[in-house]
């Protein structure tokens, strides 16, 4: 008996198939500077390294190995519902896969083997140098997914002429390479000079808390409409973590931009008394950070609605701006997931239980 043919999927279908297909692959790729002129490249194997001091800060949120993430899973519901935060092995929610073991090991040891010292110019850079090289690989990462789900859909026949959001998201990907590229390079002569100085750096403490969360984002905050760097966009690195009984956010700027951040990112949190900063820093880092990362103990002491303020605001934020990036959103999906926000949630900016920190009543 002759065996039944596979079922031809329609467009769409196959535009979902192959943007989940290629998502799921790994790029694994040794980012270190081998030498100045950025030709070669080191020929290890690249293994999973933490974008987050392991021994230290990271220790401090993992409970039973495992931390909370926001599931950044494509959804069908209509209305959409509230990204849930799951129970995610630390080990794959913050590493990359963007350094082989023994660059890994001689580049960041100075900031995991021992304490982060937020005076020393160095471990300051050190900080924000993984915090590029993180992001220039997934960048790298997001670039092959669209490129290559952008190919089968074209072999598939998926690709209307007259669709041209795939292509453009294809394009913006390989863009956002290149402008990371060249971040990235700027960062490894500076690192290969060892002139640190050049990274300016703003820290910021919170109030007395226990451990509750870490970050390591990179994005932009826009471009200067006036003066000698007008139009040109300038971009953060924050790492947020526990430190001494408090949280400590490090704002840092590769490649200038710290006064234009004191009177636009920095505005609010530093005009506040350290006890009001938790709301405007917990929305500061849902706003921007598609992948912080909880002490399980401290999100399930929330209150459900406190969840659902934290939910609500990272949905209307962070991830729809992830989802306009992510192959794993067509142009359908992402449509519905913009047009579901009111549906799916009406917390305010300033609703007081946008606190990641601690418990709001």
């Amino acid at each position: 008996m002759a065996k039944k043919g596979k079922k031809k999927l329609n467009p769409e279908s196959l535009k979902r198939k192959a943007m989940f297909e290629a998502s799921r692959k790994e790029y694994p790729v040794c980012l270190y500077p081998v030498d100045r002129t950025g030709a070669a490249s080191c020929p290890e194997p690249a293994i999973k390294a933490h974008s987050i001091q392991k021994s230290g800060k990271l220790a401090e949120i993992v409970e039973g190995e495992h931390v909370y993430a926001f599931d950044l899973k494509p959804q069908f519901d209509d209305p959409p519902k509230l990204p849930n935060l799951r129970l995610t092995g630390h080990n794959v929610v913050t590493t990359f896969l963007g350094l082989c073991k023994d660059h890994d090991n001689g580049l960041f040891e100075k900031i995991d083997n021992s304490p982060i010292n937020l005076a020393d110019e160095e471990h300051l850079f050190l900080l924000t140098y993984r915090t590029v090289l993180k992001e220039y690989h997934e960048a790298l990462t997001l670039e092959r997914w669209t490129a290559e789900a952008y190919a089968e859909m074209a072999g598939g026949g998926a690709v209307d002429p007259k669709d041209t959001v795939s292509r453009e998201l294809k394009e913006v990907a390989a863009r956002n390479v290149g402008s990371l590229r060249d971040q990235k390079r700027k960062m490894d002569l500076l690192y290969l000079d060892e002139d640190f100085e050049r990274i300016k750096s703003v820290v910021v403490w919170l109030p007395d808390a226990d451990p509750a969360l870490a970050v390591s984002a990179y994005f932009s905050i826009g471009a200067p409409t006036t003066g000698a760097r007008k139009g040109v966009e300038t971009f953060c690195a924050l790492n947020v973590f526990p430190q001494n009984g408090r949280h400590v956010m490090v704002f840092s700027f590769p490649d200038g931009g710290v006064l234009m951040a004191k009177h636009t990112l920095l505005r609010e949190l530093r005009r506040l008394d350290r006890r009001h900063r938790e709301q405007p820093a917990s929305r500061l880092v849902l706003e921007n950070c598609e992948d912080p990362v909880f002490r399980p103990g401290a999100y399930d002491s929330f209150s459900e609605k406190q969840k659902d303020a934290i939910r609500g605001y990272y949905f209307r934020t962070a991830m729809l701006e992830h989802a306009g990036a992510s192959p794993q959103f067509d142009a359908e999906l992402r449509s519905r997931l913009a047009a579901g926000v009111a549906k799916a949630t009406t917390v305010r900016e300033d609703d007081p239980r946008i606190n990641l920190f601690r418990v709001v009543a």
